[in-house]
């Protein structure tokens, strides 16, 4: 007898079928859902090291702001879940011996080289 003629009857196959299909769909959403991580995590890396190469380019004036925009890009991405304690560590040690090398060069300057460099005067930076 049924309870009420709305409630439609299932026999125990649909049911499992049922349970069967909503099992396949949510380990497929599962895998997507990680294949996107990976993706996302995989195109993050690449631009934060390609960050630290711009910063090469953009030395002696715009390089240290751009690996200080990096290392704080590094350390939110690691908070936000993006990024495994070590590839942070690897992505900061990057950024400490890129940082190092840019002073380096800027010690290395000649203010004759800069004069004809830039036309600044002999400043680093025209600002």
């Amino acid at each position: 007898m049924r309870l009420c003629r709305f409630v439609p009857r299932f026999s125990l196959r649909t049911l499992l079928a049922c349970m069967f299909v909503a099992a396949v769909s949510l380990q497929t959403g599962l895998r997507a859902r990680e294949h996107y991580r990976q993706q996302r995590q995989e195109v993050l890396i690449a631009d934060l090291r390609a960050s630290i190469v711009t910063s090469q380019r953009l030395a002696p004036c715009f390089g240290p702001r751009m690996l200080d925009f990096t290392e704080r890009r590094i350390k939110q991405s690691q908070q936000e879940g993006w990024l495994s304690p070590r590839q942070q560590r690897d992505l900061l040690q990057l950024v400490s011996t890129e940082r190092v090398r840019q002073q380096q060069e800027r010690v290395a300057f000649v203010p004759n080289q800069l004069d004809q460099w830039a036309g600044t005067g002999g400043q680093l930076c025209p600002w």
